[in-house]
């Protein structure tokens, strides 16, 4: 693939951490080789606009942050333009320059970069110096995966090519567009790369507490169910008595006479 841009100092983190990460090397302690991104850069061939209409280079510059509240408000691009360290403060951690040449017909600017990170690097910035400058559309920024030491290192000591987290950046006109994740427009396939994923955060499981073990209560004995009591024979009824004989009306008296 044609290579259109140009990175100063070129960085090695294959070679470096298979000296460093490799089983039963003794050289040096494992993982001390720095972890690394790669830049995807894909250019388009009408890009940083002049007054005649025509296309220029493009300086790009990457910077390393330890925090992200510097972006809390947009950039200032005067700012950016004469003293970006300044700008980042103490969250700024390393910076690299590249210049990115728009596409031609025979020539397209499609490249990619390794760059190591610095041990405390949790953000990257990458910013375009365009001739005009349109919102914030100059600048993206990604979050530095967790892990990123750890997953590359485990994967050279397995005889196994690291997946680098990519740095996305596409230019057209006077815009850029990228970060953690591809633009919409963006032919990864033209990279021949394999990125890891934008986010390799392993969450430990959360411990059980464990249980006392409960003795287990032995159960009551049945008890024997009671016999049930034979009912007794009920009683022959007693015959009914033969009724009395109504007395004998007893004669009325009879009148005394007056005066007797």
């Amino acid at each position: 693939m044609p290579s259109a841009v140009v990175w100063p100092a070129a960085l090695g983190f294959l070679a470096a951490a298979a000296l460093g990460c490799r089983a039963g090397d003794e050289s040096k302690p494992p993982c001390e080789a720095q972890p690394a991104v790669q830049a995807l850069v894909q250019v388009s061939d009408v890009v940083n606009v002049g007054e005649g209409g025509e296309s220029w280079p493009t300086t790009l510059v990457v910077y390393q942050l330890k925090g992200i509240t510097s972006l809390d408000q947009p950039l200032d691009p005067d700012a950016m333009a004469t003293e970006g360290e300044k700008v980042f403060g103490d969250e700024f951690v390393d910076k690299r320059e590249l210049v990115a040449y728009p596409s031609t017909a025979d020539k397209l600017t499609r490249d990619k970069m390794t760059v190591a990170l610095k041990p405390n690097t949790t953000h990257l910035v990458v910013v375009a110096h365009f001739r005009e400058k349109i919102g914030s559309a100059w600048y993206a920024s990604m979050a530095v995966p967790p892990n990123t030491r750890e997953d590359q290192c485990a994967a050279v000591a397995e005889d196994e090519e690291p997946r680098l987290p990519c740095l996305y950046v596409s230019l057209e006109r006077s815009e850029l567009a990228g970060g953690a994740f591809a633009p919409s427009g963006f032919e990864l396939s033209t990279f021949e790369t394999v990125c890891a994923a934008p986010s390799t955060a392993k969450k430990k499981p959360k411990k059980k507490k464990k249980k006392k073990a409960e003795v287990p209560k032995v159960p009551k004995t049945p008890q024997v169910p009671k016999t049930p009591s034979t009912p007794s024979t009920p009683s022959t009824p007693s015959a009914p008595s033969t009724p009395s004989m109504p007395s004998k009306p007893t004669a009325p008296t009879a009148p005394k006479l007056p005066g007797r």
